[in-house]
């Protein structure tokens, strides 16, 4: 039990850790990026959210198969599962970085706010498909009793971006209330392949 439960339990904990962390950051924008992160990520959880049903879904699938000795049904179920993900993924990428204008207005609508809001949506929308695939293969190596794998992925390359952001933002400091939180937000785009990468 502890062996599959203790990974994913320091997963999720780190990444509270580094949401506070990166929110903190961000505070020191004001309310205008706060808002911003916080409409992308509720907006982001279209994908998350079901790469993390699918995931559950496979997990249970290939595991009991697994447990039966019915490994090329369970090799199936997971490419199945992968293929579905990887059109979402590409629909959520695609929805994301050609319209984001309209699904920010829908949140806010203010005309200072929304330049941000639509660079931010952007940024998320380069990695939906990537973050779907590694979502759902995490819980397929959950089934094969391998979860350490996913989380040592996960625990290296958020931390990874931290100081490629704090070097952008640093060159737009003297002007925080737009131009700083502008580099934070666009300087995801610069550890997008570091989050990325692991992943493949």
């Amino acid at each position: 039990m502890t062996k599959v439960g203790l990974p994913a339990t320091i997963q999720s904990v780190m990444f509270s850790g580094i949401a506070m962390v990166i929110g903190r950051i961000i505070a020191a924008w004001g309310e205008t990026a706060i808002a911003v992160q916080k409409v992308g990520i509720q907006v982001e959880a279209i994908s998350y959210m079901t790469a993390d049903g699918f995931a559950m879904a496979t997990n249970s699938f290939m595991a009991q198969n697994y447990g039966a000795g019915q490994l090329e049904r369970s090799k199936k179920g997971y490419t199945t599962a992968l293929g579905v993900m990887a059109l979402w993924g590409l629909l959520t990428t695609a929805v994301l970085i050609l319209f984001p204008a309209p699904i920010f207005r829908v949140f806010i609508t203010e005309d200072a706010v929304l330049p941000l809001g639509v660079d931010y949506l952007r940024i998320l929308g380069y990695s939906q498909f990537f973050m779907c695939l590694e979502i759902l293969t995490a819980g397929a190596f959950s089934a094969y009793k391998k979860p350490p794998r996913p989380p040592w992925s996960a625990f290296c390359s958020p931390p990874s971006g931290f100081p490629w952001r704090s070097f952008s933002a640093k060159r737009h400091w003297d002007s925080m209330a737009s131009g700083g939180a502008s580099a934070f937000l666009r300087s995801s785009r610069g550890s997008f392949w570091s989050s990325c990468l692991p992943s493949l």
